[in-house]
This record gives C-alpha cells, sequence and structure tokens, in this order.
C-alpha cells in the first residue's frame, strides 16, 4: 500500500503491519526491497492507494521476505512508549519533518512536559546538539532502515 501524507508530496510505500492507536505501522520498502520500518501518524494520511503496483509490490515482498506474518517489531501503544522501545532495540531513529523533504537521525533521550527530547546525529557520524519536539511535530518515524543501519556502523 502507498500513503500519502498531508504536506509531503512523495509517497510512502510498504505492508501494513499494524493500524492501532492514531499510527500506522508498515515495513517499507522500495524496489522490490524491504527497508525498514515506518510509523505514520494516521490523521496525516490523505490518500491510501492499493492499486496494481502496490499489490504486486506487495505480493513479491510477502513471498520473498515472509513478510505480513507474525506481530510487526514494535507495539502501537503511546508515542513516548514506542520510541523507547524503538530506542532499546534499534538505537537510532529517523523523524521525517512534516514536508517530507528533510529527517532528523536521533536518539530518543526521554519526555518531559509533553516534550520530546532527541540527541541529533550528523551524517559523518558525530552527535550533535539537543531537539526537544513537541508530539505534533511527528509524522513519520522510521527504524531499522538501511541509512541508519550503515550509520551505527561507524558511530
Amino acid at each position: 500500500m502507498s500513503f500519502k501524507l498531508k504536506r509531503r508530496n512523495d509517497f510512502i510505500s510498504g505492508v501494513v503491519l499494524s493500524n492501532l492507536n492514531g499510527w500506522v505501522l508498515i515495513q517499507r520498502y522500495v524496489d522490490y526491497r524491504i527497508d525498514g520500518y515506518c510509523i505514520i501518524k494516521s490523521d496525516l494520511i490523505t490518500e491510501q492507494v492499493s492499486g496494481d503496483k502496490e499489490k504486486l509490490a506487495s505480493k513479491i515482498i510477502k513471498k520473498k521476505y515472509g513478510v505480513g506474518t507474525g506481530e510487526g517489531p514494535i507495539k502501537l501503544t503511546n508515542l513516548e512508549e514506542m520510541l523507547q522501545n524503538i530506542q532499546q532495540k534499534y538505537h537510532l531513529i529517523q523523524l521525517d519533518n512534516k514536508k517530507g523533504d528533510a529527517f532528523d537521525v536521533v536518539k530518543y533521550l526521554g519526555a518531559e512536559k509533553s516534550l520530546y527530547t532527541f540527541r541529533e546525529l550528523t551524517i559523518n557520524g558525530k552527535w550533535r546538539f539537543k531537539l526537544r519536539l513537541p508530539s505534533e511535530e511527528f509524522s513519520v518515524i522510521s527504524f531499522n532502515n538501511d541509512y541508519l543501519d550503515s550509520l551505527l556502523l561507524i558511530i
């Protein structure tokens, strides 16, 4: 399935693993290859496409990787618990901006007074400053993708 989000020009494609508590968890694919997971805020989805292209890709991904069987890597609960679980299991998180044209690679540090705190990682694998973001800033949370796994090798 492909998802179009508010204020984004591109679609996000993947196999839906779970849809609970205002979030959709997908196993993302690119060119018939699995590339991590995305959690998408449900109320930002403006269009869901399940055309011939998506059906073929989903069929190939399911046969190739066995996706869609069993549980997803995390449970869709509340934002803080999801971030803690991702951080504990995968170590790096990719937070897309609302336009979908940029993202931050971060380490989750915790939440305080409805602000979520992260340490930002540069493209060179160096830790930079802390980010404090309200939940409204979250649209797509990605983890366990090739880019993040590659950065883990150099930090």
